[in-house]
């Protein structure tokens, strides 16, 4: 597959634009953000990682005519059913920080044994054409 000659990174969050750049840094491509064609944001309604991805890389490019590569992620902790799993950034609230998501996802956990505490950290990337047409890939780790 060629790469297209330009690619929104359909996200606001300055560190994850950082961290595409740098892991996408051989992609012979230029990047487009949300600073160069400003976009609403999405809500992130899916079930899944993959969902959400979509719901993001979608939009993007439907909105703006070019392919857009988004991401979820999130932590699935086994003692707690994969929780918080899609939910993990909004896991202590809509707008809660990360170290409120943290000190709720500990909390959660504080009754389970040391050795019951088996999480995975799990990520979905998604690139949209401006027409539907997508491909996606995860990662796991355990």
């Amino acid at each position: 597959m060629a790469f297209p000659p330009r690619v929104v990174i359909a996200t606001k969050n300055a560190n994850k634009i950082a961290e595409i750049r740098r892991i996408c840094a051989d992609w012979p491509v230029g990047w487009i953000t949300h600073e160069d064609r400003p976009w609403h944001d999405v809500e992130e309604t899916g079930a899944t990682y993959l969902e959400n991805a979509l719901l993001k890389a979608r939009s993007v490019a439907s909105l703006l005519g070019e392919p857009a590569l988004a991401d979820d992620s999130g932590i699935e902790v086994d003692a707690l059913g994969g929780a918080p799993g899609p939910r993990s950034a909004r896991y202590a609230g809509p707008s809660a920080t990360d170290d409120e998501n943290l000190r709720a996802l500990l909390g959660a956990v504080a009754g389970v044994p040391a050795g019951g505490r088996t999480a995975r950290y799990r990520a979905v990337a998604a690139l949209a054409s401006p027409d539907g047409d997508h491909l996606w890939e995860e990662g796991i780790c355990e």
